[in-house]
């Protein structure tokens, strides 16, 4: 496939995909972990937790919720020249960088029918269950 920006290589859907599929498959290692953004935004504490217990962080019961406040999406976009990853400075406006909370409010900002290109392009190159849980 080749469509707009979806061909073979490292900064595309295709090499992206690429990528992906090889931590999907080492996901059961010690040292990888999978966590997907919509778990993030349902559930921020719980994912924490699995990333806090994946990496063996003991954090303290009266300091959690600060924690989890100071990881949230409005959180993060009111300190985002100091969090953005930009140490080439090509963002604009870093809040940007924290602009959706939702990987549904981002797909719909695709053309319908890139969107759709995207999919296929995700299904015909990902293992059937690692496509599943990246397009659900």
């Amino acid at each position: 496939r080749t469509g707009v920006g979806i061909t073979a290589g490292g900064d595309t859907l295709a090499g992206l995909v690429h990528h992906l599929a090889d931590a999907w498959d080492r996901r059961g290692a010690i040292d990888v972990l999978l966590v997907h953004y919509d778990d993030l935004t349902a559930d921020l504490s719980g994912q924490m937790r699995l990333l806090a217990d994946a990496l063996g962080i003991s954090v303290a019961p009266e300091r959690w919720s600060a924690l989890v406040a100071a990881a949230s999406f409005a959180s993060m976009r009111e300190r985002a020249e100091l969090l953005a990853p930009d140490h080439l400075g090509v963002l604009e406006r870093p809040a940007d960088f924290f602009r959706a909370a939702s990987s549904e409010r981002a797909a719909s900002s695709l053309p319908r029918d890139l969107a759709d290109e995207c999919t296929a392009v995700v299904r015909d190159l990902a293992p059937p269950d690692l496509a599943t849980w990246l397009l659900r």
